[in-house]
């Protein structure tokens, strides 16, 4: 917890939009994530507000702005203007900011790997005593689709991993005929089905990777099978650190969520890719969004709210278990129930994603916690054995959503 501390201490302050410290606490934010290697942008917007226009910036970091699809984890870093003093609001929302920025610490040699685009190579080579003699439709050497099949079986059965991804299948993609024939291969991750009452299956999110095999040498009485595999995942991880949260004075549509408003407009006016037919935008990009909000204190508890990501929230059912089994957290009761709250509404910054269909993990306990918008919401609140339990489990599911090798 020592990492933790540190980066949550500069955030352990009031941070008002437009003040000095939130100011201070924006480039704690920025400069964290640069000396890791992200890339940052901090979208600056102006809005109206009931105290006039107000600049806002929201902080964007993402680990590979190149890949297609993201995991989000969001939070926002402003906080509440209270009447009765400076309000820090340490679990809305320091302790968030503060649990992102040392997941991306913690993991990052994790996280560096896969953002790598390749593997090692690995080479195969199958010996026939005889090479039969096939003519191509060039007039050239090369082996029979039949043959090639027969290649690709034996060789499916003796490089088959057995150490993570072991339900792969081999699927033939295109073949071409050439001096030296290859085939493109694609393999995905079979998804499954899981409900929170279920939490022994683990689904997967779909993996791309990419290989060629090459066969049949120019010459030579054997059979030559190369499988480069090219792992390149089309999904990275990025951070949004939102701002104007809070309300200004009295919580409503247009007075609050200032910084998750704007964003969640933006990016439905931005198409990508620049140019398409199916009228697809940086919303689309978003494989889901987890927000994180109102923790830190003792013996918190969490529901499911939206019936599309329960089966991400059974996962965390089933790390959290997992991990208490092998005695890696403070024995505490479990945070993570096994219990569905659709009909129940909470105003966060989730809701402007929401309503533009990207699904939605809210990481907010219910009941709220009893420090949430009084002045005792600061460092002496919180529970550091409950954080880094929630920590820990982050970490497994972030680890697992990305296929990070740890």
């Amino acid at each position: 917890m020592k990492h933790f501390k540190s980066v949550l201490d500069p955030i352990l302050v009031p941070r008002i939009v437009g003040s000095t410290n939130h100011a201070n606490v924006r480039k704690h934010l920025v400069n964290t994530m640069h000396d890791l290697s992200w890339t940052v942008e901090e979208d600056t917007f102006l809005s109206n507000t009931p105290f006039g226009k107000k600049n806002f910036t929201n902080v964007i970091a993402t680990l590979d702005p190149g890949a297609t699809r993201r995991l989000v984890l969001a939070c926002h870093y402003d906080s509440k203007i209270h009447r009765e003093g400076a309000f820090v609001g340490a679990t809305d929302s320091a302790v968030p900011c503060a649990m992102m920025l040392n997941l991306a610490t913690v993991m990052q040699t994790s996280l560096n790997q896969h953002n790598q685009t390749c593997l090692k190579k690995k080479t195969k080579e199958i010996h026939k005593k005889k090479r039969p003699k096939v003519q191509s439709r060039k007039g050239k050497r090369g082996c029979t689709k039949k043959e090639l099949k027969k290649l690709l079986k034996k060789f499916k059965g003796k490089s088959r991993s057995k150490k993570r991804h072991n339900n792969f299948f081999l699927g033939l993609h295109r073949v071409h005929r050439d001096n030296v024939n290859k085939t493109q291969v694609r393999r995905n991750v079979q998804r499954s089905s899981l409900t929170v009452s279920d939490t022994t299956s683990l689904p997967r999110q779909p993996l791309r990777s990419y290989g060629k095999i090459k066969c049949c040498t120019a010459s030579g009485s054997k059979y030559k099978l190369i499988f480069v595999p090219t792992v390149r995942s089309d999904l990275t991880l990025q951070f949004l650190f939102l701002d104007g949260e809070e309300a200004f004075r009295e919580w409503s549509e247009k007075d609050s969520l200032y910084g998750a408003r704007d964003l969640a407009a933006k990016m439905k006016n931005r198409p990508y890719p620049d140019v398409n037919i199916d009228n697809t935008n940086e919303l689309h990009r978003i494989d889901l969004f987890v927000l994180l909000d109102l923790l830190g204190t003792k013996d918190v508890q969490f529901s499911s709210y939206f019936k599309n990501t329960d089966r991400w929230y059974a996962r965390l059912i089933s790390f959290e278990r997992r991990m208490n089994d092998l005695q890696l957290l403070h024995r505490r009761q479990f945070i993570f129930r096994k219990h569905t709250a659709h009909t129940y509404s909470i105003e966060d910054d989730h809701i402007p994603f929401l309503r533009r269909g990207v699904p939605v993990l809210h990481l907010i306990p219910t009941p709220f916690p009893t420090v949430w918008h009084n002045l005792s919401d600061n460092e002496r609140s919180l529970h550091y054995p409950t954080i880094e339990n929630l920590n820990k489990i982050l970490y497994a599911f972030v680890a697992d959503y990305l296929h990070l090798l740890i």
